[in-house]
């Protein structure tokens, strides 16, 4: 009642009113209201300077608050704050005008939202740049995770994990960092046949390298085979004169280790580095041999879970990066150097150089990144990201991308220290407009997807033949999908089934123990929903519909999933809710190698199926 009576007082805009309250009854400070929102973030969302000066500096009240959406201080001031005030929590304070609640949001994106002019203005200013001139992160979206990057001329070229997924290896390019466009991948049915098949999920291509040599287009992966394999981890390398491909068929090098990455000194040596720290691998001149054992050069600064080692050459430094701390929340970052390739490696003061230490920020799990060089001079690094949903993480593990800066003495900061941002400057580059990817899966620059080996299916004016695969999702040898990864935590995804012989519809497929399904039953000719949730499965929903096309959609927000159809197109029958789908995140099962994300797509088992439009959109 005391809450709610103060609250009230702050709603006159006669901040004396509620200051007098609190002074009669000083535990109201540090409560919150009953919708959860901390009293003092409803102080600040009045913009009364006086109030706010005589809560931080003549009471006890916790300043370093957030409400359930990761909202804090400075969010809640922009809303309607004047430039003094702002200044008062920015240069007084500290707090920061690009920190992110959980949505991604900054307070300097908030005093927009809320027309908030003349406090947009100071908190631009403050940010050093405005919201136009911003990009947000991620920069490649749902299930990109371990990227390396390569410049050549103005052009940048992206590769990224892509595990038991077929085609293997997306290849990215882009001319301004921020817009990536699909151009090929590393491995498909010409150069690697059956690479991938009979692998487990989570296994696969590990962690891959893209470097530029010579004229050519080098890249290096780890081939991670089963558990029970005498030799679980080897390492691949193939080039190709143009970054699309065709790439030459993979060497092997029977390494153990993860992680490869190539380095070329100034001599013209060529080596490989490979995790437990950084190991250097003398290599051939073609990169397809090596020469010589792993040493290794640096342990790392955290002695636990190394892995993705770069290194690149700067004013008469080997610069090495590492990330460390495991992929969960703890990843991060560190960096050693030295003026002699094989050590001894210093570490970097300001180890770890990426790495997310607030909680309520949009991106956690940062880590595993590469540094590249702008023609104009200016660092930048990639690494992977997550956007975790109270703890689960439905799109995998993504690629942001933030600005490095170099100390007097020659070491990298990143983003100022802050950690990954929500919010950046643009780089100074060209925009660039990536082209329109073809929806055809046997396109080269497709964005389809299979399960270790291509299907079969086949487009034909705008109709989709999928082949049915004889065994069902939660075999590891199915082939009864086709789909595309899920970029956006909250969307649409749906299709037409025109007709089928067996099971067919709609598919949120993680792996082969974890997905959703809402489809015709070739048995009972009933529509079905379906989840499959660790070894589990449940049958969530039955209608019966009558012969003919079915239009079939699934919707996710954050967690919660639902599955409609239609009988028209126009009106749509929900058939099941599903609140929280967390088998469909990294962390949803706590068995195997977990390191992907949800892709939404369609599937066929038992007999062919014929699909069209086929449509992925916000919610």
């Amino acid at each position: 009642m005391e809450i709610q009576q103060y609250v009230e007082r702050l709603e006159t805009g006669r901040p004396e009113l509620a200051r007098e309250w609190l002074a009669a009854h000083p535990a109201v400070m540090n409560a919150s209201d009953d919708q959860g929102v901390p009293v003092v973030l409803r102080a600040m969302e009045t913009g009364s300077e006086p109030l706010i000066r005589y809560l931080v500096e003549d009471t006890v009240t916790k300043v370093a608050v957030r409400d359930r959406d990761g909202a804090g201080v400075l969010h809640y001031a922009a809303r309607r704050g004047s430039p003094s005030l702002l200044a008062y929590l920015v240069e007084r304070l500290g707090f920061d005008p690009l920190e992110s609640d959980s949505h991604g949001e900054t307070p300097l994106e908030t005093a927009r939202r809320f027309g908030n002019t003349a406090g947009e203005t100071y908190l631009a200013a403050a940010a050093g740049f405005g919201v136009e001139e911003g990009f947000k992160n991620p920069v490649q979206s749902g299930f990109m995770p371990d990227p390396s990057i390569v410049r050549v001329g103005e052009d940048y070229y992206m590769v990224n994990s892509s595990f038991t997924w077929y085609p293997a290896l997306p290849i990215s390019h882009s001319r301004d960092l921020v817009h990536w466009e699909r151009i090929g991948y590393v491995f498909t049915r010409e150069n690697a046949p059956g690479l991938l098949e009979g692998l487990d999920s989570g296994h696969g291509l590990w962690a891959p390298d893209i470097s530029f040599q010579d004229g050519r287009f080098y890249v290096t992966v780890t081939l991670r085979r089963n558990d029970d394999d005498p030799h679980p981890r080897a390492q691949l390398v193939t080039s190709a004169a143009r970054p699309e491909g065709p790439y030459d068929p993979p060497a092997v090098l029977e390494i153990d280790g993860i992680d490869p990455s190539l380095f070329t000194d100034d001599d013209g040596s060529r080596y490989m580095l490979l995790n437990r720290g950084a190991r250097l691998v003398p290599l051939s001149a073609d990169a397809r041999t090596a020469l010589g054992p792993a040493e290794l050069i640096w342990g790392g600064q955290d002695h636990r879970a190394s892995e993705g080692p770069h290194m690149f050459k700067k004013d008469g430094w080997y610069y090495l990066l590492l990330a460390e701390g495991g992929t969960g929340m703890g990843h991060h970052i560190t960096v050693g150097r030295s003026r002699h390739l094989r050590g001894p490696y210093e570490r970097c003061p300001h180890n770890p150089v990426l790495q997310q230490r607030d909680p309520a920020a949009l991106l956690q799990k940062s880590g595993h990144g590469d540094f590249v060089e702008t023609q104009a001079g200016d660092w930048w690094v990639v690494y992977l990201c997550a956007r975790p949903v109270d703890g689960f993480s439905p799109l995998g593990r993504e690629t942001g991308l933030d600005p490095v800066s170099w100390t007097a003495d020659g070491w990298p900061v990143v983003n100022c220290g802050r950690g990954p941002s929500a919010l950046q400057c643009r780089p100074a580059l060209p925009f660039f407009e990536p082209a329109p990817m073809s929806p055809d899966p046997e396109a080269h620059n497709t964005f389809w997807a299979s399960q270790r080996c291509p299907t079969g299916a086949r487009w034909e004016n705008g109709v989709l033949t999928l082949p049915g695969s004889p065994l069902p999702l939660e075999e590891r040898d199915s082939r009864a999908g086709l789909y595309r990864r899920q970029t956006a935590l909250c969307c649409r995804w749906s299709a037409r089934l025109l007709e089928s012989e067996g099971d067919a519809g709609l598919a949120a497929y993680y792996d082969e123990f974890s997905f959703l399904l809402l489809g015709r039953e070739a048995e009972t000719g009933e529509l079905v929903a379906r989840m499959r949730d660790g070894r589990m499965d449940r049958v969530l929903g039955r209608a019966a519909l009558p012969a003919g096309p079915v239009w079939l959609r699934m919707e996710a927000e954050n967690l919660t999933r639902r599955l409609l159809y239609s009988t028209d197109g126009k009106t749509w029958n929900l058939l099941a809710l599903v609140e929280r789908a967390e088998c469909l995140a990294d962390e949803g099962v706590g068995f195997g190698k977990r390191f992907t994300g949800t892709m939404l797509g369609v599937y066929a088992v038992g007999g062919a199926a014929r699909l069209d439009q086929l449509e992925m959109g916000d919610l």
